[in-house]
């Protein structure tokens, strides 16, 4: 397990094997035993990217710790192996610093907090050494050497790298959100993707495009986020290695634990097989993969996982009328 720690966000590495495994197991009704089918089997199965993300921002709504546990639960379902923990933001800081105890005060009230003892259940959380700063960059850079000093790989958004690209550090990964082909975005006033950019500089970087894989905009279908691919733009084979995977971004303005698993589930599985398949397997179209995506979110409502109907125009909205998950 490995965490990165920047700019008030954890990154939790969740464990996945034998998932793959599980997938290929059914319950039989007539002989009321679970079944493994067409035995022996014989798996070779690895991701095309090593980065394999979800973040999820408790700063704008708060989750208690067991929902964020059933999350991470669900996220293995669908082999994400990383949970981006935006904590805090200026909606709220809920998590305890020892070092600084008031900053714990700007929760929104004092039981939608997380003690150092919570944050452990979820990672592995050391001290805090960063100060707050007037001047952003300064605080970037002197952040990016705590990380670096304690074996920590600086993870920053790409907001950083548009304004102060030669300054940071190369061991920088850059967190991209922009559209590739739209110039609104949530992240800041950048302008077109810049995974591209950054990598023909040298760094690595993290696929979050905020068009289609920012999942709080609920008229984005799964269509778009299946056909999202964290490659584009970048033709030449050594810079696309410095692509390490992606990530989509449960932003929390309009989500609580009320909604928010049926606000990720289904259509952040589609964007986790864009990024565990090769791109051979994905080409054999979307009539294939909406097949699949039914059948993934009858897998995850089996198994308590509140994931909403696949095809509704607003993501997370209930099911029109009867009929089985495997339609709807």
């Amino acid at each position: 397990m490995m965490n990165w720690l920047l700019d008030g966000t954890l990154y939790v590495y969740v464990m996945i094997e034998g998932i793959t495994f599980s997938q290929l197991c059914a319950y039989d009704y007539t002989t009321k035993s679970v079944q493994l089918s067409k035995a022996p089997w014989y798996i070779k199965d690895k991701p095309r990217f090593a980065y394999r993300g979800l973040l999820l921002d408790t700063s704008r709504h708060y989750f208690p710790v067991d929902v964020i546990k059933s999350i991470i639960d669900s996220m293995s379902y669908a082999k994400l192996n990383v949970l981006h923990w935006h904590i805090i933001d200026k909606q709220s800081f809920p998590l305890e610093i020892p070092k600084y105890p008031k900053l714990w005060n700007g929760a929104y009230t004092k039981w939608e907090r997380y003690t150092v003892e919570d944050a452990s259940k979820i990672v592995r959380l050391k001290d805090n050494n960063m100060k707050p700063k007037d001047a952003y960059k300064y605080f970037v850079l002197k952040a990016q050497e705590i990380a670096i000093s304690k074996n920590w790989t600086p993870v920053n958004w790409e907001e950083t790298f548009n304004a102060f690209a030669g300054s940071l550090n190369p061991q920088t990964v850059v967190h991209n959100c922009t559209p590739s082909t739209d110039d609104f975005i949530n992240c800041g006033r950048l302008g077109p993707g810049v995974c591209p950019k950054a990598v023909a500089k040298g760094f690595k970087c993290i696929f979050s495009n905020s068009g289609v894989w920012y999942l709080d905009h609920l008229d984005v279908p799964w269509e778009q986020i299946y056909n999202a691919e964290p490659l584009e733009g970048i033709d030449n084979e050594s810079k696309q290695k410095l692509v390490l995977g992606g990530e989509v971004c449960m932003w929390s303005e309009t989500v609580d634990t009320s909604n928010v698993q049926q606000t990720i589930w289904p259509r952040a599985a589609a964007a986790a097989e864009r990024l565990w398949s090769t791109k051979t397997a994905l080409s054999a179209g979307n009539d294939t993969a909406l097949h699949r995506l039914h059948y993934f979110r009858c897998l995850l409502q089996r198994r308590g996982v509140q994931a909403a109907p696949v095809t509704n125009y607003y993501a997370r909205q209930p099911p029109a009328g009867p009929d089985s998950c495997y339609w709807q």
